[in-house]
Parts: structure tokens; C-alpha cells; sequence
């Protein structure tokens, strides 16, 4: 297997594999990976007519996943499990992994504390030959490269 650090050419962005904790479905159409936003404290010191900047509080947009609509529950079983009984006790890692065109695992991500907010199921249209689409809104906590 080649080390991924002699792979030279850029990864492809549609084949990739999500693994979200005791979730057996991993395979989605479409997912952005999450990009942390550090805000920006200026504050100018007595004397200075220039301001200085700090790191303020950084925030983890949510993350959108998308499918095609399968007969599996598990996706609805954790999202009724949040609304049930809350998004704490339901919390599960989740980590996003490119593979190149070998099947090699190349980056990847890992999201913390994740849980969904929202399940939206596309509209059924007799003209319409296309899979349903399923999309799960998931919150987070963190995102980290690890690799």
C-alpha cells in the first residue's frame, strides 16, 4: 500500500466513506466538510493608534448529509432518539474519509458530539425517476484533521 504522503495527485471529491458511531449506513451522496470560524477580538491599547487581535470564540457550522432513501430506520431511530430524550445522551462521533482511486484511505476528519437536528425527505413526484433524497442536518461540537 502506498504511503499517503507519495500520493501526488489532488483526491477526488466522490469517493469518500462516513462513519458515524453504531450507524451502519456510511454511504452518502453528498457532505461538506465542516470548516471552523475563529471570530476576531480587535482592541486597541492606550497610546496605539493601531488595534491588536485575539482569538475569540470559534464555532463549528452544522453539517448536511445526503442520501438516497433506503428502508434502513437507523438514521430516524437516532434523530426520534433526540427528540425523545434530548441531544446529550444521544451524542455520537462521526469521521468524514476520502479514499483515492485505489481505495486507500487518504484525509480524514474527525467530528465530535455530533447529533441531528433535522431529517428532510425530498417530495414524491410521479414524473420524477430520481432516487428520494433523505438529508440530515447534524450539530457538532468540534472538528479536528487528523490525517
Amino acid at each position: 500500500m502506498a504511503d499517503r504522503r507519495d500520493h501526488l495527485d489532488p483526491y477526488l471529491g466522490y469517493r469518500f466513506r462516513v462513519d458515524i458511531d453504531g450507524i451502519g449506513i456510511a454511504s452518502f451522496k453528498r457532505i461538506a466538510i465542516p470548516s471552523p470560524e475563529t471570530q476576531v477580538k480587535e482592541y486597541a491599547e492606550g497610546g496605539n493608534v493601531t488595534t491588536s487581535k485575539l482569538a475569540g470564540i470559534t464555532s463549528y457550522p452544522e453539517i448536511t448529509l445526503e442520501k438516497g432513501l433506503f428502508s434502513s430506520l437507523e438514521l430516524w431511530e437516532w434523530y426520534n432518539s433526540v427528540i425523545t430524550t434530548g441531544a446529550i445522551p444521544n451524542r455520537k462521533n462521526m469521521s468524514i474519509t476520502v479514499v483515492d482511486e485505489e481505495g486507500n484511505d487518504g484525509p480524514s476528519w474527525e467530528i465530535v458530539n455530533c447529533w441531528p437536528s433535522k431529517i428532510e425527505y425530498g417530495e414524491l413526484d410521479s414524473t420524477n425517476d430520481e432516487p428520494i433524497p433523505e438529508t440530515v442536518t447534524i450539530q457538532h461540537e468540534g472538528v479536528k484533521r487528523v490525517t
